[in-house]
């Protein structure tokens, strides 16, 4: 299985909640998960959303992009550091896939 997580500032991309998906991905889905992607926090739909008159939930989440990237790479190598096969976005070259 290939699992997905958004990483949202301010919201799951701190410690605890790191460890506690490394610990679940580990011990609940063991084995199961060939690839972990991490799928950075990023602003699309803002203006649809105010076009349609429909408040945007996300609002209040600011970030700096560049440091924001560079968390998302340092969420990246723990999860590897833990054994788990970790990527920022949704692309992978092939000889970087495991078996």
């Amino acid at each position: 299985m290939i699992l997905r997580i958004p990483v949202i500032p301010g919201v799951n991309d701190g410690r605890q909640n790191i460890e506690a998906s490394a610990d679940f991905i580990l011990k609940q889905l063991g084995g199961q998960v060939r690839t972990l992607q991490l799928l950075s926090f990023i602003r699309l739909g803002e203006e649809k959303y105010r076009s349609l008159g429909i408040p945007y939930q996300m609002e209040s989440v600011r970030l700096q992009r560049r440091a924001f990237q560079r968390r998302v790479e340092e969420i990246a190598k723990y999860f590897n550091s833990r054994g788990i096969h970790c990527l920022v976005g949704t692309r992978e070259k092939e000889e970087n896939r495991p078996e």
